[in-house]
Order: C-alpha cells, then structure tokens, then sequence
C-alpha cells in the first residue's frame, strides 16, 4: 500500500472519530436546553416566573393629572372615571349592554351616527351580536381608534386598558365614548348636564410588573369590592371564593383572558399573542393573592383609590 493513503485513511479515521463526539456533545447541549425550556415553562404555570417586580422608580406619580400624561402611539395607558359626586352610571344591566355597544362603535373612526344609521335601516334594534356580524361581513368598515386590551364596569366607575394605536387615538375616542353614553343615560332617565366627574383620568403603563398588577386589578380586586366592600383594607380572605366570584362576574374582560367568551370589543394584542394563555393568566392571579402582592397593586392604585 502507498504509505500516503495509509496516512490519508488514518486521517479519515481521526475526522470520524472527532465529529462523533462534537456530535455526541451537540445533542447533549439540545437535550440540556429541552429540558431547561421545559423547567421554565412549568415554572412559568406555576406563576414564578409571572411576576416581574416592581421596581422602586415606578408606577409612574399617581397623582399626575390626567393632562400632563403624553398619549403616544404603542404605549399602554389605563384609563378610568366615575359617576359626578360619586353617582351611579349604571342603573340596570340594559345601561351597561349600551356602555359595551359604545366601546364598540366609538372606537372607530368613521363617524358612528352613519354606521348606526346603515344597521337601524336593515337589522333594526343594534345588539352586540348585531354588531359582531356586521364587522365579520364587513371589515372595511373597521378602523380602529385604540385598541381596548382590557375593561370592568363598577356600579359608579369604569376601569379600561387601552393602547395608543394612531396620534390622538385615545383622546378622540375618549370623547366620542363619554359624550355618546351621557346623551344616551340624560335621554333615558329625563336628566341633564354631566354624568361623569370631568376629564376621564389616564396613566402610563411603563413597565411589565404595572402591566401585570394592573390586568389583575381590573379583573379581580376591583370587582371582589362587591364581595368584600374591604378588601383593599383586610385582604383576600378566601382566594378560591374570590376567584369563583370574579369567573361569575360578566362586567369585565376576564372570561375573554379565561378563553371562556369571544368579544369584539377588545384586542388582546400582545398579551394575548406571547404573554398568557388561559392557564398562565390564572397562575398569575393565584400567585399575586396567595403571595399577598395584592398589597402592591394597592400602592400602584393610589390615585384609583379615590375614585372608587
């Protein structure tokens, strides 16, 4: 045999035996890294990985005025008002249905007398679902001002989370809304002047751990008040009672984040995209009340706390 192709086979040889084992290493490495992705994600159902602290720099001033807040496209905001002098807005669930049409056909930006006027020719009386088939037909004549990630009516207070989708969004939207529900709640109890205590409020979400602490809020603490009229001061008491209530409770936008009900009210947006399912989002409840992070929602609702 010519000794350079005994070389040559030897170093053949040599090659096989060396990518063998960068083989063998490289499957171990995905096999480590399976297994790690699966520990997180088990972790994350478990709501460890859920709850992002909040940092000693924020929520942002709760006592900011609603007209030093900066409205820009991307950036979310929760938005809220209540009744003047602490009135109710709703008075029967006929108000509250009206109030969800509103969300619905103020945010738009096609003026909504004219939707309105097309839907009361053809289908008559314009409900929800009235509405819903009309945008699934007719999606031209969608063309949202904001996109609602979130809502929950109170007896005299509304609570939204909202993003800022085109310049002045939120502001135009906002009038359009409350203009639009005062006229139809003046008309259908005979009163007059302003149902709402001024300017609607807003504040910027500005990190991830307010974004959380917030969806929470909206759709367990804030409606466990008709449950538990203290519990911002005592505490949950019984979280698998306060969450049977809240999985009830048909005023907020829970049951769409529990996968329980379709809306077409809202937009889920990111939160719906990459951050929770149905299970993660009740993990994270579950670990914000059994922790008692409750208590830090409290802080983040300073300003809220008034208007309840």
């Amino acid at each position: 045999r010519h000794p350079v192709l005994g070389q040559l086979q030897k170093e053949l040889i040599r090659c096989e035996i060396v990518w063998a084992h960068i083989f063998r290493k490289i499957n171990k490495e995905n096999s480590k890294g399976k297994q790690r992705n699966q520990k997180e994600k088990e972790e994350k159902g478990k709501g460890t990985l859920c709850l992002a602290k909040l940092s000693t720099g924020c929520p942002l001033n709760k006592r900011e005025n609603m007209r030093n807040v900066v409205f820009a496209p991307g950036n979310f905001y929760h938005v809220y008002n209540r009744g003047v002098d602490r009135r109710q807005i709703f008075l029967e669930d006929n108000d509250r249905w009206r109030f969800l049409q509103g969300l619905c056909l103020f945010n738009n930006e096609e003026i909504t007398g004219n939707i309105l006027w097309q839907l009361e020719r053809n289908r008559g009386d314009v409900t929800l679902g009235v509405l819903k088939e009309f945008i699934s037909t007719s999606p031209e004549n969608r063309n949202p001002l904001v996109r609602i990630l979130a809502y929950c009516l109170m007896p005299n207070h509304y609570h939204f989370l909202v993003e800022e989708i085109r310049k002045d969004g939120i502001s135009k939207f906002m009038q359009r809304f409350g203009g639009g529900y005062t006229r139809y709640f003046n008309n259908r109890y005979d009163r007059s002047g302003s149902l709402f205590q001024g300017t609607f409020k807003a504040c910027l979400v500005d990190n991830e751990a307010y974004l959380q602490y917030l969806v929470v809020y909206l759709h367990v603490m804030n409606p466990g008040q008709l449950m538990y009229p203290n519990i911002k001061q005592e505490g949950v008491k019984d979280t698998e009672e306060l969450i049977s209530f809240v999985d009830s409770f048909p005023w907020s936008t829970h049951q769409e984040y529990m996968e329980k009900r379709h809306s077409i009210i809202i937009d889920k947006g990111i939160l719906g995209e990459s951050i929770w399912d149905s299970s993660t989002y009740r993990n994270l409840i579950k670990a914000v009340l059994d922790e008692k992070r409750y208590e830090e929602i409290s802080h983040l609702m300073i300003e809220d706390e008034k208007i309840g």
